[in-house]
């Protein structure tokens, strides 16, 4: 049964006696936040995302554009900065896919969406129009990652491995065993470098024809997955486990070492500052968490939200932050410091406390599943939108994961 239809049914038989399915972890968070959608920023239109939703991937195209990605095919485009948005829906309306990242190459002319299902979208007009390519995959892809206005790389369940050097004409499909993977990214040096289940790392020096094994690789139950990976143009990079744990480069990923930070929230998206501003990197994570990081020191950005943030974009002097019951926060650098924009909505104390319950509870149940069965269950660890959910899920009942030396 396709996941939509999951979230028809708002607690599916009180989620199958706790026998939680992603989806059905994101619904039951979602009845949480209901009421209490964020739309941050000035002029914001709070109509385009409501509590129901649940946004995945945003990246910013040529100057003033902006784009939000979501379930069921949302795709939520702004033309100002993020001070405005509107709303469309891409693909089929009979069976709509849900969508999980949107990046644009250099310029912002070419971007590429992806999502559940193996779906891949391509503009080359900054957003104007999205074509449907045809994919050569039906795993669901979780990232894209744009080198150049022909070349990206996408990577998803199943060990999913996904490289184009002509724009979508024909791609290079990898696999990595079962793996999921979560994130993907592009160095400097012109190197494909993706992270995912069990602290995996893989890199490919040719555009994803071939891939070497950089940590990880190993199915250790106890290993935190990697669920971010981000580079900067002057070399620096970082991968960020679920914990966090981060490790550090400052030569396109030729060496590693670990980064100790005093930060405890669980992380699921990690940027580059591309513009202007002096902080190197961002992560973001659960419950709101959203902190820029800059030659190992933090620094937070209350967004009063409680909701999950599961992608952050930068242009500039101007960022955007999506994630779970339709979170979108505006923020915006002044005087060397930055602040979410005017008229965000806050989430009342009372349901972050039911919140952080609801994932107690899952996490629990999670936990209870994986050691009977030795991995996550089927519709969890491996759906189409499974990884990213059970993984924050499990996130909340874990303190914290101690670094390793990193890759080779």
């Amino acid at each position: 049964m396709r996941r939509e239809k999951r979230y028809k049914s708002r607690f599916a038989g009180s989620l199958r006696a706790l026998g939680l399915s992603a989806g059905a972890a994101i619904l039951l968070l979602s009845c949480v936040f209901a009421g209490s959608a964020v739309v941050a920023g000035d002029n914001a239109d709070s109509a385009v995302a409501g509590q129901w939703d649940s946004l995945f991937g945003v990246a910013f195209g040529t100057t003033g554009t902006a784009f939000v990605v979501g379930a069921k095919g949302t795709l939520i485009e702004s033309h100002n900065d993020g001070k405005s948005w509107k709303r469309k829906q891409l693909g089929d309306p009979v069976q709509l896919y849900d969508l999980y990242s949107v990046r644009f190459a250099p310029g912002g002319e070419v971007g590429w969406i992806v999502g559940e299902g193996g779906t891949i979208f391509r503009t080359k007009d900054g957003g104007g129009t999205w074509a449907k390519i045809p994919s050569p995959v039906k795993d669901s892809l979780f990232k894209v990652a744009v080198m150049n206005s022909d070349a990206a790389c996408a990577v998803g369940a199943n060990g999913t491995l996904l490289c184009t050097e002509n724009g979508g004409s024909t791609w290079t499909v990898n696999h990595f065993m079962d793996f999921a993977f979560f994130d993907v990214a592009f160095s400097p040096l012109g190197s494909a470098w993706a992270v995912g289940e069990y602290r995996t790392v893989v890199s490919s020096s040719d555009n994803g024809k071939h891939w070497q094994v950089q940590s990880g690789g190993k199915r250790i139950f106890t290993e935190p997955p990697n669920f971010a990976v981000a580079f900067n143009p002057s070399g620096d990079g970082i991968i960020v486990a679920l914990g966090p744990a981060i490790q550090q480069t400052q030569n396109s990923g030729q060496s590693w070492a670990s980064l100790t930070i005093n930060e405890t929230g669980q992380v699921y998206a990690a940027v580059a500052n591309q513009g202007s501003a002096a902080t190197k990197f961002w992560i973001a994570g659960s419950e709101g968490f959203l902190v820029d990081l800059d030659d190992g020191k933090t620094s937070r950005v209350p967004t009063g939200v409680a909701a999950d943030i599961t992608d952050i974009g930068f242009s500039g002097d101007t960022g955007i932050a999506v994630g779970l019951g339709g979170t979108m926060v505006r923020l915006q650098r002044t005087d060397e410091t930055w602040r979410v924009s005017a008229n965000q909505v806050g989430i009342s104390p009372a349901k972050q406390e039911v919140a952080s319950d609801v994932r107690d509870r899952i996490a629990a149940q999670i936990r209870v599943r994986k050691t009977q069965s030795g991995t996550c269950s089927a519709g969890g660890m491996h759906d189409a939108l499974g990884a990213q959910d059970v993984f924050q899920s499990l996130g909340a009942s874990q303190k914290s994961y101690v670094g390793g030396s990193g890759p080779a």
